[in-house]
């Protein structure tokens, strides 16, 4: 959060200063998991012949798509800076149980962009984007509430408008356990989750 507070305070101060304008655009994405699950085993601390089976990476099991806003500005002519906002959306996903959810989370990432080629109107590039993701998922006996997000992407913008990205997304949970089991009422545990996903994106630039 504070690496997002700071480039948004950047970003409004060089604004109010300097010539150049902001920029906007907003970008639809579909994102599908990949990789395999990754399981660990847990030796309850309290119980030590007590063992739990537990993933430290898991694939959402449905494709899913985001809509964010983004707002950058130029500190140069190949280096932009910006935050980044909206929606992600699941449909009918499972998390720890048999149950499927509907869930919309919120994220926001502070951005960088690197232009590497220019070609007449196009252009083409690398954007590196890290923030949080705020949700809650309430299943006992696991809780995760919020979690941390990363995405490097390739964008290709074609006349100043159309932007086309490719990328990989990571998304770290923070999972806590309050209780295994009845037998074991006091028992809590925490461990960070990790999903990563390839995302297809289309944006178009605003007011420019």
């Amino acid at each position: 959060m504070r690496l997002i507070f700071i480039t948004f305070l950047m970003v409004l101060a060089i604004n109010s200063t300097a010539q150049k304008k902001l920029l906007f655009d907003v970008n639809v994405s579909l994102l599908k998991s990949v990789g395999k699950d990754i399981s660990f085993t847990h030796v309850s601390e309290k119980y030590p012949n007590v063992e739990y089976s537990l993933l430290s990476r898991e694939k959402f099991q449905r494709a899913y798509f985001n809509v964010l806003g983004h707002v950058s500005y130029p500190l140069t002519g190949t280096m932009n800076v910006g935050i980044k906002s909206g929606f992600y959306f699941h449909y009918y996903e499972q998390y720890f149980s048999a149950i499927e959810r509907t869930t919309l989370t919120l994220p926001i990432m502070a951005t960088l962009e690197y232009r590497l080629f220019k070609l007449k109107l196009n252009e083409g590039g690398i954007e590196i984007a890290a923030g949080k993701i705020f949700f809650n998922i309430d299943e006992f006996p696991f809780k995760i509430k919020n979690g941390n997000l990363f995405n490097l992407s390739a964008f290709y913008t074609v006349k100043t408008r159309s932007i086309f990205k490719f990328g990989v997304e990571k998304q770290i949970d923070r999972v806590k356990i309050t209780s295994f089991s009845d037998r074991f009422p006091k028992e809590k545990y925490q461990y960070k989750l990790n999903r990563i996903a390839l995302a297809l994106s289309y944006g178009y630039r605003l007011g420019e």
